[in-house]
């Protein structure tokens, strides 16, 4: 027994050992805890303050019993965005949901969800051959693995860190090749001897129980999966037992991120292996939906240099598998012994690279088995990575994945052209000395200028390649369409290339008449000096939503009736919501027409974030479109109907929107509604509006019957939806955490559109959303009614008024004009920015001319500065205080009154001056 000599006692290897042989005896999972969890991203708020955001987001989220930081152990200063990752430990379920869904909508929060729900990429175990030999690891051979062991004997001095879901940590294949954290198993039991704020974690680290101990369960379903994986990608060479892996000495990190078949922490085992100096990360495992957090840690990870490898999955589909699917993952698939795709594997553009995945043999807990999958496919290129970083240590992880690709032999995938990818050759790729092609970056210039990529559209594409690995003669590269969607025959070379950034000259790209919207690949075919590769191009085609941003603010409409963004539903590429110039947040959380015949509703607001719907899709010719307007104006036509499923309304909505240059703060909307079905009904339509202005709790709702406006007001600005066809049917301030934390159904839609306007206003500040409707009177089979809405947003709510009655004024058919309405009272919106450093701006709104009082207080009652006083005429006055008091010193930071007085009415708005 080895003596420690600077604690008197039993060393942690010792100890340890004893513990691993007692646990094949005694070993009992423990579960995860029971609470349900959430993440959140707070956005970076100027002028927080010193307050921590643990103490703040405490204060702002109650429903969480317990909010802590994400990633304790990485210092702020080396990942500033992971640092600002919490997670909010709730009591249920439900209780998550909930909160979720109000968090959503908070303007100070940037992401918050779930745990991705993250599985094995792999099948059962099938039977062990009696004798563990090499012979039986048909993938070596295939990959050439043997004559790359001759140029790379040794990659000892790699680390390559498997995340899964437990190892045999005494395997005789894989105790000898261990990475080992020698400050840790050389200290103290119970001890974070390195200061790298993970305890004891000697051979890696268990991210699921939270302890030094990777070791996994043996009474659960694919308890062996782990232990296999880590076989495959480095168990031990020349040691006369057992299998090889594909990296000779490597150094195995062992992370443990789940239970069974889930891997539930998968993203702090990543964590864990780059901070701990893991060159490669190997990932097993994956689900159908993107993770925020999930990515920002891979995208940390990368910038650190640790090249990931992640299976494609084994659902036969071409559909996004993630971690796999993030650009900066190489994303794996399988292939059998014939090199064909294998039936299960994922394919598609997003995939990287193929390897053998069929029925491949390897260690188990306590023996070897043969196992199948894309979970097997991953570790083989994981080694084959960690040969070329033993060859060359300074490869990027991009330079990596070119010499992979470049290295690789020609995949079999009958009737399938959406995946052209290699199987990966281990001695091709570590063969040094030759150059390697890399995917920086796309540009396109479109053919009308409308910055929209289009059918029917020449679009000008350029395109920069990274060349890594020496110069080349020539590189030469072309690209190639796999469906008549997107087509290209351009080329371009360049001679005597030189190792860095090449750009081409401008490819043609044609985009087909009849193209459907969505990303389309090209490939692109390169060829430096005879080694070849195949990248993928991605051409985004028509988006289904145009932003308006004629005025003095953007605004985003969809072809199927959402406002504001379009796909919450796959957290894909979004357009601007509704926002303001200057401003940091956005206005909108979400909004949707809705349309009711008194019995069914059709909309595509959503049911909560576990039941999200449309009813409305685009219709046949209905995508929205440019149409030809006056200079400075812009003009979309879109059309969507509810026909595909019943119960259904019977609708088809003609929608156009339309905006006004010169600042103007409203965009007009025209919403045609045709039934398509037989018989009549009564008809009403309306807008629904979610905003979430910053700060969220802030926000009320109000309405003003001679502009017919139902605005939202907040801290930050007022928004609001106006009927231009006179008084409403409807208007209703809802409340979303009573109304739409049980699901938001259509009963209670259709009393929002019917339910008259005894509800208009809100009676205490939280968050709310409201809607606004008019009645289309009855409709019969193919007979059409039209209804007028303004959307308006403005910094305050006198400039809102003024919106608003410019927006009555030019949908009346001409032109925007001056305000004709003001507000029945006197009127001082919250100052802005709050708070400030050098300035910030005041508006007062009076309803006719008088005397105007507007000063600066302090806490303590004593004025500091007096911004106005003295006549006024009626209408809208700006104002600014620089800081200063009334002698011109600058005033110390804290917070401060403004107080207004006009006529009998004194109105406070609180401020706060950061120096």
């Amino acid at each position: 027994m080895f003596e420690d000599a600077r604690h008197g006692g039993t060393t942690r290897r010792g100890r340890l050992a004893a513990l691993w042989l007692l646990s094949l005896l005694l070993l009992v999972p423990v579960p995860a805890p029971a609470a349900e969890r959430l993440y959140l991203l707070p956005r970076e708020v100027p002028g927080a303050g010193k307050t921590s955001p643990i103490e703040r987001w405490t204060s702002k989220v109650p429903g969480a019993h317990a909010i802590r930081p994400a990633f304790p152990a990485i210092p702020h200063g080396r990942a500033p965005r992971l640092a600002r990752w919490l997670v909010l430990d709730v009591e249920s379920r439900a209780a998550a949901g909930s909160l979720l869904r109000r968090l959503a909508g908070d303007p100070e929060v940037e992401a918050v969800e779930r745990p991705p729900e993250r599985h094995l990429a792999a099948y059962g175990i099938a039977g062990a051959p009696n004798d563990p030999l090499a012979d039986y690891q048909w993938h070596l051979a295939a990959i050439d693995a043997y004559a790359a062991w001759d140029l790379v004997p040794d990659a000892s001095q790699v680390v390559l860190a498997v995340v899964d879901n437990g190892f045999d940590m005494a395997h005789p294949d894989l105790a000898p090749v261990l990475w080992t954290n020698e400050e840790e198993a050389d200290g103290a039991m119970g001890v974070d001897d390195d200061g790298n704020g993970y305890v004891d974690d000697i051979h890696g680290w268990d991210a699921y129980e939270q302890d030094g101990d990777p070791t996994g369960p043996t009474n659960v379903q694919n308890k062996d999966h782990g232990t296999h994986v880590a076989g495959i990608a480095g168990a031990a060479h020349n040691n006369h037992r057992g299998v090889s892996g594909v990296a000779p000495g490597v150094r195995l990190m062992m992370v443990r991120a789940g239970n069974g078949g889930d891997i539930t922490t998968g993203f702090e085992g990543i964590l864990y292996a780059v901070e701990n100096g893991a060159d490669v990360i190997s990932l097993s495992w994956g689900g159908q939906t993107l993770s925020t957090i999930e990515w920002d840690v891979i995208r940390y990870a990368v910038q650190r240099g640790a090249v990931i490898v992640a299976a494609a999955g084994n659902l036969g589909s071409s559909a996004p598998y993630y971690p796999a699917a993030y650009e900066e993952v190489i994303a794996v698939a399988s292939t059998g012994p014939d090199d064909h795709l294998s039936t299960f594997s994922n394919r598609g553009w997003w995939v990287d690279i193929a390897a053998p995945g069929e029925g491949i043999y390897s260690t188990i807990i306590n023996g070897y088995g043969t196992i199948t999958g894309t979970s097997m496919s991953t570790p083989v290129v994981s080694g084959v990575a960690a040969m070329l970083l033993a060859v060359q240590p300074g490869l990027s992880p991009t330079e990596v994945l070119a010499r992979l690709s470049q290295g690789s032999m020609e995949v079999r995938a009958a009737g399938d052209s959406q995946t052209h990818v290699g199987r990966v050759n281990a001695w091709r790729s570590v063969t040094s000395g030759r150059p390697a092609l890399a995917l920086r970056s796309l540009g396109f210039e479109d053919g009308d200028g409308d910055g929209t990529l289009e059918p029917g559209e020449a679009v000008a594409m350029t395109v920069e390649l990274e060349l890594a690995g020496g110069p080349a003669e020539t590189v030469s590269i072309r690209l190639v369409g796999y469906d008549t969607a997107v087509t290209s025959a351009a080329s371009f070379t360049w001679n005597q290339a030189a190792p860095g950034v090449l750009r081409s000259d401008p490819l043609l790209v044609f985009i087909a008449p009849d193209a459907s919207r969505g990303t389309h690949p090209l490939w692109l075919a390169a060829d430096a000096d005879g080694w070849l590769d195949t990248l993928v191009v991605r051409v985004p085609v028509d988006p289904p939503w145009r932003t308006h941003d004629a005025g003095g603010m953007r605004a985003s409409f969809t072809d199927f009736g959402a406002i504001g963004y379009w796909d919450y539903m796959e957290n894909r590429e979004t357009p601007d919501g509704v926002t303001l110039a200057g401003r940091p947040f956005g206005l909108l959380f979400h909004g949707s027409v809705m349309v009711t015949d008194g019995a069914e509703v059709s909309d595509c607001a959503y049911g909560g974030l576990n039941e999200m719907r449309y009813d409305f899709v685009t219709g046949p010719g209905g995508e929205i479109r440019a149409v030809e307007a006056p200079e400075g104006m812009q003009v979309y036509e879109a059309a969507y109907n509810d026909l595909d499923g019943l119960p259904t309304t019977g609708v088809r909505v003609h929608q156009r929107t339309t905006s006004y240059p010169e600042g103007n703060n409203f965009v007009l909307i025209d919403l045609e509604v045709t039934r398509e079905i037989p018989g009549s009904a009564d008809y009403a339509i309306g807008l629904y509006c979610d905003w979430d202005i910053h700060p969220l709790e802030t926000n009320t709702v109000g309405y003003d019957e001679e502009l017919h406006l139902s605005y939202m007001l907040g801290d930050d600005g007022a928004a609001g939806l106006v009927s231009l066809d006179g008084p409403p049917l409807s208007v209703r301030a809802v409340d979303n955490v009573t109304v739409q934390s049980d699901g938001f159904s259509d009963a209670e839609r259709r009393d929002i559109l019917l339910g008259g306007t005894d509800e208009a206003v809100s009676d205490h500040p939280a968050d709310w959303s409201h809607a606004i409707s008019l009645s289309l009177g009855p409709i019969s089979d193919g007979e059409t009614r039209t209804a007028r809405f303004a959307l308006v947003a403005a910094s305050t709510l006198g400039e809102l008024y003024l919106a608003a009655s410019e927006a009555l004024a030019a949908g009346g058919g001409g032109a925007p004009a001056a305000v004709g309405k003001m507000p029945s009272r006197f009127q001082l919106a919250p100052a802005w920015p709050n708070p400030f450093n050098s300035s910030t701006r005041v508006t007062a709104w009076t309803s006719r001319a008088g005397p105007l009082s507007l000063e600066v207080y302090n806490l303590l009652g004593r004025r500091v500065a007096m911004l106005h006083g003295g006549p006024v005429a009626a209408g809208l006055h700006r104002f600014r205080w620089d800081g200063r008091t009334g002698a011109g010193a600058p005033a110390a930071s804290g917070t401060y009154l403004l107080v207004g007085v006009f006529g009998d009415r004194r109105v406070t708005r609180r401020v706060v001056l950061l120096r």
